[in-house]
């Protein structure tokens, strides 16, 4: 029991780290769109992207290998022999990747960043760097250190996070915030290998598993790139086919319509222990009700969350940047929003597959929803500009969470309660009246925001509670989520 509680007390802690993170992104926007140009501002979120789409090719997957091979060694010379065999492998091929970028910085920067070539340049470094730390850390989680790996986790985004604002608000432009958030990289990548040196020492290795690391890692890098394709590829295309600006537009809305995910973030970490206890030692009531009740628990908290974002969607852009980059997408933030919804409920709907061990389902799938949004945006935008693409995204995101639905039930047999949903549903719009007719008396403000966030949330529960929208029995699974390892 005892190690149960503190295995959910790790992965608390986890998810808390994944929230703040994430969260990151927002505390980001209104310091940069308010002391760059909107094109640098374009350029910076250009900038996130690519380092993302390098993330997920660049390793190889081998993040992966690190945290399914290494936990189960345990001798230190074979500890060693694992994990620099990974990391130097990876290096070579990561600085052969980084050196063709520096080669080809004047087509990148004229391509994709206002003809910046000292960016792309920087760039460069800071893809080796964010490459090679996304592996290193993964050591610390491999070997169950969980307050050093969320420590770190925390520290990567949040010293950059400060090292970049205090660049712009000095006004060293793009090209500062660049170089302190590659600072930022710098001091993290130096931490974490003194410590890890410190640890196990330094080992020149014979690269002997090399290639079962490989065979593992490498068929997830189609899947990591598809994903790339859906949730960023929209950037870059709007990026070349309206302009930078235009990507300084669109990126603050996707971030706040995102901001719906949030909600879906803790539900990997704790539904997918839980159920895979209950199904591996045959207990099928059980898992279905645990994994029902949690889908029943993430639509109540989202589908209010998605009517109030889309009501605020102005106001909550004025807030988090400028008039003018709100007058231009704020429309964006009720379909982007939809889209993050779907996109959740693919994810969480994609635990299923992970517990009966068919996972490659989850690429196929992927693959599509990749095909879909590539296509999309590349026929749509010039016609329809940034509304073809929030449109496409939703469209990836929906045939995505439907297909996962459809198959997932082939394995677990969800009961999707119709009656609760049109409640739910019912009870989010009229919240979502209210407030839209109460921003024309509070105004903007944030402290107008705070009450109409506060005073919806009351609202949508008086209803939900009115129309009896759960029953007992859920009410009861709620109370317990918090309690339930002293049960089990």
């Amino acid at each position: 029991m005892s190690e149960y509680k503190s295995f959910m007390q790790r992965m608390g802690l986890l998810g808390l780290v994944n929230v703040l993170t994430a969260m990151s992104t927002i505390i980001l926007i209104p310091i940069l769109s308010n002391n760059l140009s909107i094109t640098d501002f374009g350029m910076w979120n250009i900038f996130q992207v690519t380092i993302r789409l390098f993330g997920a090719v660049a390793t190889l997957g081998l993040p992966n290998a690190v945290i399914r091979y290494l936990p189960s060694i345990k001798e230190k010379n074979m500890i060693q022999e694992g994990y620099y065999s990974i990391i130097l492998f990876a290096g070579s091929f990561i600085l052969v990747l980084s050196f063709f970028i520096f080669l080809l910085s004047d087509f990148i920067a004229g391509a994709l960043f206002d003809g910046n070539v000292f960016l792309v340049q920087v760039l460069s470094l800071v893809v080796y760097l964010g490459a090679i730390n996304t592996i290193i850390v993964n050591y610390f989680r491999a070997f169950k250190k969980i307050k050093i790996y969320s420590l770190f986790l925390f520290l990567q985004v949040y010293l950059s996070l400060v090292l970049v604002s205090y660049a712009v608000i000095v006004n060293q432009g793009i090209n500062g915030a660049i170089l302190a958030y590659l600072i930022g990289q710098v001091v993290i990548f130096i931490i974490m290998n003194l410590l890890i040196i410190r640890e196990i020492g330094i080992y020149r290795p014979r690269f002997t598993r090399i290639r079962e690391y490989l065979d593992f890692s490498l068929p997830m890098v189609p899947s990591a790139i598809s994903y790339w394709i859906v949730e960023s590829s929209d950037k870059y295309l709007i990026g070349l086919l309206l302009g930078t600006s235009f990507v300084g537009f669109y990126s603050p809305a996707y971030s706040i319509g995102s901001l719906i995910a949030l909600i879906m973030m803790p539900f990997p970490s704790i539904l997918l222990p839980t159920i895979s206890r209950h199904f591996d030692n045959g207990k099928m009531n059980q898992t279905t009700s645990y994994f029902t009740y949690s889908v029943k628990l993430f639509l109540f908290l989202s589908i209010p969350a998605v009517f109030g974002i889309s009501v605020l969607a102005y106001p909550l852009l004025v807030l988090l940047s400028n008039t003018l980059i709100a007058a231009n997408s704020y429309y964006l933030i009720p379909i982007l929003a939809l889209g993050s919804f779907f996109y959740s409920i693919f994810t969480i709907y994609s635990l299923v597959f992970a517990l009966v061990k068919k996972t490659r389902i989850i690429a196929s799938i992927w693959f599509i929803a990749a095909l879909v949004n590539i296509l999309g945006n590349l026929f749509l935008i010039p016609a329809l500009g940034l509304t073809a693409a929030a449109l496409t995204t939703l469209s990836s995101y929906f045939i995505a969470a439907a297909v996962i639905f459809y198959y997932s039930r082939r394995f677990l047999k969800v009961h999707l309660d119709l009656k609760f949903l049109t409640k739910s549903l019912f009870s989010s719009a009229i919240m979502a009246l209210i407030i839209y007719l109460a921003s024309f008396i509070l105004g903007n403000g944030v402290l107008d925001l705070v009450f109409m966030v506060i005073a919806g949330g009351i609202i949508y529960l008086i209803l939900m509670l009115v129309t009896r929208a759960l029953n007992e029995e859920e009410i009861r699974f709620i109370k317990s989520l918090r309690t339930r390892q002293k049960n089990n």
